[in-house]
């Protein structure tokens, strides 16, 4: 395949957190080496997209120990206003982490809409394909193909859309329709059952603005807007139905989380405490949060992470 561009913005940075290697059929690109006070922002390569084994595939390596946040759109019908002929009519994107398919989408607005447009770099062409999604700390691909088994000219591009010490909330499969996040009190007289976390309706508080503070081994304290004033996080000890709740934050395996790729974008989250029994976080609609045995089929153990604005 003939490699037609590729693009590259970097920004100043203290150190590189997002590193990209594209690739496509009889085409390996690399990233060239950035230096240590810069990080890779987007990276975008155009080729042929055929069907089957040969299509475009974007693979990506977030390194560190912070989540990020990335859109990766796939585009085909911008290119035609550049007066290129033969591009790819109507593109769909998915992505993986490993064997493991953890997001999709065919037509960018059909889902997320409104946060592809906030990001300004929303696709042209309505048969465009974006996803935003969080991601922690590993390997993940991109790919590529036609609908309908099409084939043209298409571009995958992979963008860094973090902020530094942004926040995130938190909302699971069976939240979704009622639109409910998960909140995290501070642990006072008064506090909402009891400090406790719990499903509320999703707003613009601090109790659900949710920050990831890396720990190590790819694990994460969690710690509300909220709770940074007295140094609480989230705990989630392994016990059948045992309420999850804000404490004060400490050396315990019942606070460090790991976030587990279930696929269509959500995660499950885990304790370090909780790995061994197979205990995850679940939480039923305007209830306290609680861990239960692990099951990727229950819609309340299955949670994404939304940007969260500025209060």
């Amino acid at each position: 395949m003939k490699l037609h561009d590729n693009f590259i913005n970097k920004q100043r940075s203290t150190s590189p957190t997002l590193k990209l290697l594209l690739l496509g059929i009889c085409l390996v690109f690399v990233a060239p080496v950035i230096k240590a006070e810069s990080v890779l922002r987007n990276i975008s390569t155009r080729g042929q997209v055929g069907t089957g084994q040969n299509v475009l595939i974007g693979g990506f390596i977030i390194s560190g120990q912070d989540v990020k946040t990335v859109m990766i759109r796939a585009l085909g019908p911008k290119l035609a206003t550049s007066g290129i002929s033969g591009v790819l009519a109507d593109p769909t994107v998915e992505i993986f982490s490993g064997s493991m398919a953890i997001a999709f989408n065919d037509d960018w607005r059909d889902t997320q809409e409104a946060d592809i447009q906030n990001t300004g770099i929303a696709p042209t062409d309505s048969l465009e394909s974006s996803i935003i999604i969080t991601l922690v700390p590993g390997a993940y691909t991109a790919i590529v193909r036609g609908l309908n088994n099409t084939t043209g000219i298409g571009i995958v591009e992979v963008f860094d859309i973090s902020n530094s010490g942004s926040f995130l909330k938190f909302q699971n499969q069976l939240s979704q329709a009622n639109d409910e996040c998960l909140d995290g009190n501070q642990v006072i007289a008064g506090a909402p059952l009891g400090g406790a976390s719990f499903m509320d309706s999703c707003a613009n508080v601090r109790g659900q603005r949710w920050q990831f503070i890396p720990t190590g081994s790819g694990f994460f304290k969690l710690q509300t807007q909220l709770s940074q004033t007295n140094n609480e996080c989230l705990e989630g000890g392994s016990f059948e139905n045992f309420a999850t709740h804000m404490a004060s934050c400490a050396n315990v395996t019942g606070q460090v989380w790991r976030f587990t790729p279930v696929g269509d974008g959500f995660f499950q989250l885990q304790t370090q405490q909780s790995q061994g029994i197979n205990k995850c976080l679940e939480a039923n609609q305007v209830a306290a949060a609680f861990m239960a045995d692990c099951d990727n089929n229950v819609m309340g153990q299955r949670w994404q992470f939304l940007p969260a604005t500025t209060p």
